[in-house]
Parts: C-alpha cells; structure tokens; sequence
C-alpha cells in the first residue's frame, strides 16, 4: 500500500515535471519534443520500484570479491601496499604507519605526492660546428651573401627543466642516458641570399632613349631572393606506455633500417610509410625503452625553398616614390613535407599526413619620402606602408 501511494505521487510529480518542462524544451529546440516528458513519466516510478532492489543488491553483494577482482587487473604497482605481500616481494615500508600504493612507497620520497622541478640546472648542451661563409658587397648594383653549416648539437636536457619536464627523461636516476642530438639540430644547412638592382633604364647601361620609358616604366627595378636546402630536424619515438611514478616509457630500437620510404623524390604519402615500424618495438613490462630521446639517424624530410621578392620603385617627386613589393615563397613549388607520426602505439605511426608550413604570394604597396637637411647634412626616410595583400 505504502509502495503504491508512493509510484501515485512520483507520477503527479512526473506529469508536473513534463508540463514545465515541455514548453522549455520546445523553446531550446524550436519544435515540440516528447522525448522530455516521456522520461519524466517513466523515469520516477522506476526508479521508486527499484531503489529497494538496489539498496539490497549493494548490501549482499559480494563486495570483497569485486574489489579483488579489480586489484587483480589494476597495475602491481598501483595496488595499496600490503605490508605482508610487500614483503614476501622483498618491498618495505619506507616508514612506520605508510599508507598508498607500492609505487609510491618506491618513490625516493615516498611522503610527497608529486615534486616540481622549476629550472633545474643540471642539463648539459655541447655545440660544436664548421662555418663557411662568404660574401659580395654591394657593387655594379648586386650583393650576395652565401653561408655553410655543419654541425652537431648534443644534450641531455632540451631546454629549460620545468614542472618536472626534463626532455622526456625516462630515468632521472642517470640522466647521462638521455645524451642526444638535440630537437633543432640540423647537421648540414646551406642558404643563400641576393640582392639585384636590374640595368634598364635612367642611368643604367641599357636604355631606350624614351625619358619616360626610361625612367618610369624600366627602370627601379630590383630582385631578391633566399635559397635554403637544409637536413631536416631528428625525430623523438613515443609509446602510450608509462611506468607510475617513472613517467613515458620509448620504445625498443631493434634494428638500424629505420627508414621506410625515404626517397624525397618518388615518396607518397598517401601509401608511404616513412618510417619502419619493424625496427622498433615496445619494450617489455616494467622497462625502460632503449631508443634515444631523439634519433640522430631517423630524421624528418630537409627543406628545399626559394623564396623572390621583386620591388618596382615609381618616383613621383624628388624625394617621393611609389615602392610595389611583389615576394614569392617556395617559387619553384618544391614539396616540403611534415614530421611524421612519431607515436609507436599508434596506428598511423611512420605517416606523414601533412605538408610543411606554406606561405601563400604576398604584395605590399607602400610610398617612401626621404628629405635632406643642408645644414647639418643629416638625411632622413619615412615609408607607409598601405593594405598588403595575400594571394
């Protein structure tokens, strides 16, 4: 009886509940729903019928069982220290009256939780590199500059130690292990740069005799450009592995091919694989990775780019002129691929799924005014620059 007077209550209540709630839900949606008040109407009674089964259900179920079931299939690590088990394992407390789990009584201070490392100065960085450099200055309206780089770049800490990041170091009891090249290093790196001031017309060697033609429509004209071809940067493994209260765990390097598809030329991405899968592998429960932090001998796609600029100056007076900047970046459209999928445990691992960075053709028009001060022989130049436009 008692049951019965309380499913009748939980049904007026229901059926108050999807009068309010139903213009609500029209206003939201913009149409009329009955999903709202069907719930309400069958929800209430349910639950009033099965709250005693539930309550009962919790009492004399087999909680103990359950809660070993669950420990089994948690990490050993993760399972709450049990001084008996412990020590069958050889683990002792590390002090009277510890609670928590086996890793953190592992921990070398197993009374903290987490302990931040803000700036901690003990990474180590070697540089060392071959420069060649040489250069034209400006004369018969050409300058040229062209610069080779070949280096080598080591450390066992890429930058700066915070929130106790430190590179990615598996190990922190021996961090001369995380030795590697570092994230930005570029082993061989050639660039060029140029400036051209065309010889057409006012006061150049070729003319057309027309002052106009000349003057305006040949002449102010100069190029430019920046030729890089460079290594590209190494890659850094990863595995969705973690040890509890070690951090990220990398995956086996077990075999030298690492390359998959490796020829710039002929590589696909859309069926290439750059990566060998096969010479890697995840390594075993409760061990470290033996791969690098990052392989100096798998390293992304280099970089080919030629970038032109090509600037018209139009006078306009004495010491005023029109300046239109046309620049072109990577003018012979070479492809420059993306780093690709460096997590083993994924299955797009070795991938590559995007072009590098692509800068679209820029134009800016800006009007220059220089001015001379005779007195003091002192020269001045104001440029405005006016909408430069992407295209």
């Amino acid at each position: 009886m008692q049951i019965s007077s309380r499913i009748g209550r939980e049904l007026i209540t229901s059926v108050i509940a999807s009068i309010v709630s139903a213009p609500l839900v029209m206003w939201y949606f913009g149409r009329m729903s009955i999903i709202a008040p069907v719930a309400n109407l069958v929800a209430g009674p349910v639950i009033t019928i099965l709250q005693p089964a539930l309550f009962l259900a919790l009492i004399f179920s087999p909680i103990p069982a359950v809660a070993k079931f669950i420990a089994a299939a948690a990490h050993p690590l993760m399972r709450v220290f049990d001084g008996i088990a412990a020590t069958a394992a050889g683990i002792v407390a590390p002090y009277a009256g510890f609670t928590g789990s086996v890793a953190q009584a592992l921990r070398p201070f197993p009374q903290y939780q987490n302990i931040t490392l803000n700036a901690n100065p003990i990474g180590n960085n070697t540089y060392n590199a071959f420069q060649v450099r040489a250069q034209k200055r400006f004369s018969n309206g050409l300058t040229f500059l062209i610069s080779f780089n070949y280096a080598k770049n080591l450390t066992d800490a890429h930058g700066q130690s915070s929130g106790g990041y430190l590179g990615g170091a598996q190990n922190y009891y021996n961090v001369s292990l995380e030795k590697a090249v570092e994230a930005n290093d570029v082993p061989h790196a050639l660039a060029a740069a140029y400036t051209y001031q065309l010889p057409f017309g006012t006061g150049k060697n070729l003319r057309t005799g027309s002052r106009f033609i000349d003057k305006y429509v040949i002449s102010g004209w100069t190029t430019s450009g920046v030729w890089t071809v460079q290594d590209g940067k190494p890659l850094a493994l990863t595995t969705q592995l973690s040890l509890p209260a070690a951090g990220a765990v990398r995956p086996n390097m077990v075999s030298g091919n690492v390359y998959g598809a490796h020829d710039r030329s002929s590589f696909d991405p859309a069926k290439d694989l750059y990566v060998n899968r096969a010479a890697f592998a995840l390594p075993a429960s409760f061990t470290f990775g033996n791969a690098p932090r990052l392989i100096s001998q798998l390293r992304a796609f280099g970089i080919v780019s030629w970038n032109v600029a090509l600037l018209k100056s139009i006078p306009i007076r004495e010491n005023l002129r029109l300046i239109l900047r046309p620049e072109f970046f990577n003018v012979l459209n070479n492809v420059n691929f993306s780093a690709p999928n460096q997590d083993f445990s994924n299955l797009a691992f070795g991938r590559i799924t995007a072009a590098g960075f692509c800068t679209p053709l820029t134009v800016s028009v800006s009007v220059s005014q220089s001015s001379v001060d005779n007195s003091v022989g002192f020269a001045s130049q104001r440029t405005a620059t006016a909408v430069p436009a992407a295209l």
